[in-house]
């Protein structure tokens, strides 16, 4: 009798194995479609071991920062009003007269001022030394109508932003063309700055005094002055249309003067003993003082009695102006 073995080898059917392909087929073909639709994900974040756990923040590195221009220096000079003579004037400035000041731009500049002078001074930072109105980056300490008066100090601190030949100047009318002025140039950064000297030379004086006499005999009289400026060095005043006339009046009468100013400096008025002495005032006939001044275009009067004969001089107070033309006599007479 025959048997039939049985086969250990396991078998399948053709159609079994088309259908196996067909599925192996259809699974890459989806995971082609993940792989290429998902690519922009996988390249747009890192792998998970380089992300942080939750919590903890991963530092971003600061950027660097952009090169800044080089600081400014600070620079402080002392600047002294000094008098040689009512028209010969100058700076000094850390020992030395009117130097050429040279600074850099983006400087903190400091300039500390001191009148040692008898006349009111100011001071600034100009383009135009004739130009007292032009000045600029805010250097300036006082101006054409407020002044630095004798033993007054002041200071100012600015920084020039724009490269340039400057001027630093007494703003005073006149005063920068009496010799109070100096150059000051701001130049590009960046290396020290230096200093030379030198002076300026002032002109020379004159007075412009007239021989006219004018003479009252009424108790009671008006008198109208005008200051005059022929230059900063030539000075003079009207009076009822003559030039620094002498005038005599009588004793009691009454005076009054009414006054003007017509020039560009700032002037004053009094009846004084000495000429030389703007404190000599007598009978309280002023108008202004040596530190009170009647400024340009403004107008003024004082009404007095003068109660003592004698010889007496009208002057401008303002230090200086006297000898520069701005007086003349007046006598009371019995």
């Amino acid at each position: 009798m025959t048997t039939e073995e049985e086969s250990h080898i396991i078998r399948t059917t053709g159609s079994r194995l088309g259908k196996g392909i067909a599925l192996i087929l259809i699974i890459m073909a989806i995971a082609g479609g993940l792989h290429f639709g998902l690519g922009d994900f996988w390249h747009r974040y890192p792998p998970m071991n380089q992300v942080a756990p939750a919590g903890i923040t991963t530092p971003t590195p600061s950027p660097a920062p952009a090169p800044s221009a080089p600081a400014g220096e600070v620079r402080t000079f002392t600047f002294v009003f000094k008098e040689e003579s009512p028209v010969k004037l100058h700076f000094e400035v850390d020992g030395q007269i009117n130097p050429d000041i040279e600074v850099y731009v983006g400087d903190s500049i400091t300039i500390n001022v001191r009148n040692d002078g008898v006349m009111p001074h100011s001071f600034g930072i100009v383009t135009d030394p004739s130009n007292v109105n032009s000045v600029v980056f805010n250097a300036s300490v006082g101006s054409s109508t407020q002044f630095i008066l004798p033993n007054q100090e002041g200071s100012v601190t600015f920084i020039p932003d724009k490269p340039g030949e400057y001027y630093y100047i007494c703003l005073v009318a006149g005063h920068a063309d009496l010799g109070m002025k100096g150059k000051f140039i701001v130049k590009e950064r960046p290396t020290g700055a230096g200093a030379g000297a030198g002076a300026t030379s002032a002109p020379s004086t004159s007075t412009g005094t007239s021989a006219n006499v004018l003479t009252f005999t009424d108790n009671k009289v008006d008198l109208s002055f005008t200051f005059e400026e022929e230059s900063p060095v030539d000075l003079h005043f009207t009076v009822n249309d003559e030039v620094n006339p002498e005038i005599r009046v009588k004793a009691g009468s009454t005076i009054t003067i009414h006054i003007k100013n017509n020039g560009v400096m700032p002037h004053s008025f009094g009846i004084v003993r000495d000429a030389s002495n703007v404190n000599s005032v007598v009978f309280n006939a002023s108008v202004g003082s040596s530190t009170q001044f009647i400024l340009p275009n403004q107008e003024g009067s004082v009404t007095f009695i003068p109660d003592k004969p004698g010889e007496y001089y009208y002057i401008c107070l303002v230090a200086g102006h006297a000898d520069l033309g701005m007086k003349g006599k007046f006598i009371v007479e019995q």
